[in-house]
């Protein structure tokens, strides 16, 4: 879980359960509140253990979409888990001005083919993997084969 302190254009905390970080664990729900007693009540609650609905009890600024229950009740795999958190992206700033990006996945999710697929965005560029470990983000230049 990450608290993000107010800055000039938004004066007010963002909380994140889960982590930004592609390396731990995923984004499951996030807010925004300028009042710093519920950002420590969101804090206290997940770290003691609270669920998703539970946290959201204790501090209202807290938003999650359905598939987040559903992955804390019985993990979803990876590749699922993947394209929701890709998808979900639109709704937390600053990703949500990628709409294009976001109209994409969306009509890809559509197809069963490419949903079985990993998907990956960069930069407005979207592709897919076969592979769920996401390479792409653990290279840093170019990666030689030899």
């Amino acid at each position: 879980m990450t608290v993000y302190p107010p800055y000039e254009q938004r004066r007010a905390f963002r909380v994140v359960l889960g982590s930004d970080l592609p390396s731990n664990s995923p984004r499951l729900a996030g807010g925004w509140t300028a009042d710093p007693a519920e950002a420590v009540r969101t804090v206290a609650a997940w770290t003691g253990g609270a669920g998703l609905e539970e946290t959201k009890a204790q501090a209202p600024c807290i938003e999650f979409r359905p598939w987040a229950l559903v992955h804390e009740r019985e993990p979803l795999d990876g590749v699922e888990l993947e394209w929701h958190l890709q998808l979900d992206r639109i709704h937390f700033p600053p990703d949500d001005r990628n709409l294009r990006t976001h109209a994409l996945l969306a009509a890809a999710y559509a197809q069963p083919a490419l949903r079985r697929l990993t998907p990956a965005t960069s930069m407005l560029n979207v592709w897919f993997s076969t592979s769920v470990r996401a390479n792409w983000r653990t290279h840093v230049g170019h990666a030689s084969g030899g």
